[in-house]
């Protein structure tokens, strides 16, 4: 196995160390104990500007750092065309007991996200 290079300099993980703390905290105190929605939002929007975009803007995987994304969606290109070709495939659909109401399958939803983000459900954001 290869070892990897730093990804983000001796500075960015320094910051980024420091904020983890402080982003756990306010994500236990809004979207956990007070379950208060701007409270949570400002947390999720402080820990991703600290911990996660840094990450993101070097184009790297956040699911495979070894590698850099290859598509827009979730970083793997294979979601947008075969997965998603074959989950809206009629028959599998009809397998699966899908109503013909539900949309489209997509690898990664943006509505999905606002909505687990808007119900104060970070899990997504796990730090």
């Amino acid at each position: 196995m290869s070892e990897l290079s730093p990804v983000l300099g001796v500075s960015q993980c320094a910051t980024m160390q420091e904020a983890l703390p402080r982003c756990r905290a306010m994500m236990k105190a809004e979207c956990e104990d007070r379950k208060d929605a701007l409270g949570c939002s400002n947390a999720i929007d402080f820990c991703y500007t600290h911990l996660k975009y840094p990450y993101y803007a070097t184009g790297g995987n956040p699911f495979d750092m070894s590698k850099k994304c290859d598509g827009l969606n979730g970083c793997y290109e294979q979601i947008n065309k075969d997965i998603a070709d074959y989950l809206n495939l009629p028959a599998v659909r009809k397998h699966l007991g899908l109503s013909e109401k539900a949309g489209p399958f997509e690898g990664s939803s943006r509505r999905v996200a606002e909505l687990f983000q808007g119900s104060l459900d970070h899990t997504g954001t796990a730090l």
